[in-house]
């Protein structure tokens, strides 16, 4: 398994707990990470067996090299990539090996302006893509990849960091950390600062919060480009003492185990968006946009409430809406942990890449050992 990204996300998060869980059913998987990722050392750390080599750009030569001779000496049957840079360099390994097949797991739609050799790793090269939603599967169709090669598997989460932390989560500690007091309505949101996560409309929706809901605090977990233009805007908007920038953390279950509510306000085309699952999971009534496959996972009004994207007045309403009604807040809560029990754990998602695995060799006549 490749993932080249040295920085965190949720496509490296989705990385290590699917290479972990396969490790646990019993595929024999060495994960392939870029010198200096953060993804490595989580994976070392989880006792999940690594190689760790640079994977400089899309025509690495010697990464490539580097490839071939592992195959050739561990007889790796398949090569799952995850994103670009490593799809391309994977899918020439795998193509000059000659014992290699090749599966990608799509985490975004398909880039407006791919360049040759991807558009080979898509067309030629790779056995089968992997969608996160439906939504995915559409964008890669509409871009004209062959739907054959498509095939959808939900992404999953591991209910056991969740399940612990729901639990005997160290809310003292955090609430002393962010200087939170029990009566305080904390308002959530986790993910990279970027412009596309659409923070800025949250932010311009929380002081019309704090008008109904004096007591309430806004934590914003992650980091940026985009950090510097949103700390501005909460002081201009002055909510600067209501808000809390918390930064990249290490211990996101446990702070999603102390918010009331959590707001996911992408303003972009969002293909999964795994945090959506995380906060479901672990009881916290969520709103997000309506846009990409987050309308896959989340039914609004049923698990959830989908608002239109750049929207400050939109978010400001859903929240007003689960924290003024608690009939309604747990009726949200109750329906979307049913929900992601039953099709979005880290298991299912193994499970369903095992058995592709399995389909690809029988097909290609390379025995399942």
């Amino acid at each position: 398994m490749l993932n080249e990204i040295k920085d965190w996300g949720g496509g490296e998060v989705l990385t290590l707990d699917l290479a972990s869980s396969l490790l646990k059913n019993g595929v024999d998987i060495t994960l392939g990470c870029n010198r200096g990722s953060i993804l490595s050392k989580k994976a070392e750390e989880a006792g999940i067996p690594i190689i760790v080599f640079p994977m400089r750009n899309e025509i690495d030569i010697f990464a490539v090299i580097y490839m071939v001779n592992l195959i050739h000496r561990d007889n790796f049957d398949v090569i799952h990539c995850h994103t670009m840079r490593d799809h391309v360099l994977g899918a020439l390994a795998g193509k000059y090996s000659g014992k290699s097949l090749v599966v990608r797991t799509q985490h975004i739609h398909f880039p407006e302006n791919p360049s040759f050799m991807a558009k080979l790793a898509y067309t030629k090269w790779t056995d089968k893509i992997i969608c996160n939603s439906e939504y995915t599967k559409k964008s890669l169709e509409k871009s004209g990849i062959d739907s054959c090669l498509l095939e959808v598997v939900y992404n999953g989460i591991d209910f056991e960091k969740f399940k612990c932390h729901a639990q005997h989560s160290q809310k003292e500690s955090i609430y002393s950390e962010f200087g939170l007091t029990r009566g305080d309505i904390i308002i959530g949101s986790v993910g990279s600062l970027f412009k596309t996560k659409g923070h800025e409309y949250l932010l311009k929706a929380f002081p019309g919060v704090l008008e109904k809901y004096p007591d309430s605090k806004l934590i914003v977990v992650g980091d940026g480009p985009e950090r510097a233009n949103l700390e501005l805007i909460s002081a201009n908007l002055g909510i600067k003492e209501h808000v809390v920038f918390a930064g990249f953390r290490e211990d996101v279950p446990e702070i999603i185990g102390i918010f009331d509510v959590m707001v996911v306000p992408s303003v972009w085309e969002e293909p999964f968006g795994l945090v959506n699952i995380e906060a479901m999971y672990s009881g916290v009534p969520l709103v997000a946009t309506d846009v990409g496959g987050i309308p896959e996972i989340v039914k609004n009004d049923y698990s959830g409430v989908l608002v239109k994207p750049k929207s400050e007045e939109a978010i400001k309403q859903a929240v007003f809406q689960i924290i003024g009604n608690k009939e309604y807040r747990n009726k949200i809560k109750k329906n979307a942990k049913n929900e992601i029990l039953l099709k979005f754990s880290i298991e299912n998602t193994s499970k369903n890449m095992i058995n592709i695995y399995q389909d690809l060799l029988l097909k290609s006549q390379t025995p399942v050992e």
